[in-house]
């Protein structure tokens, strides 16, 4: 049994939340080959800007 009160979160800054280009690789594969392509506006590498355009 877990006690989830015990968890402790701490709130990040925007600009100080990690940009990993792996998890951003993994997290838009999938649609890529969806569509079969990599749209213009989809960015391949994680960054401020582009994920403040999502």
């Amino acid at each position: 049994m877990h006690d989830l009160s015990q968890i402790n979160i701490v709130r990040r800054g925007w600009d100080t939340a990690p940009l990993d280009r792996m998890t951003w690789l993994s997290l838009w594969r999938p649609y890529w080959l969806a569509k079969r392509r990599i749209p213009e506006w989809l960015p391949i590498a994680p960054s401020r800007r582009a994920l403040g355009a999502l």
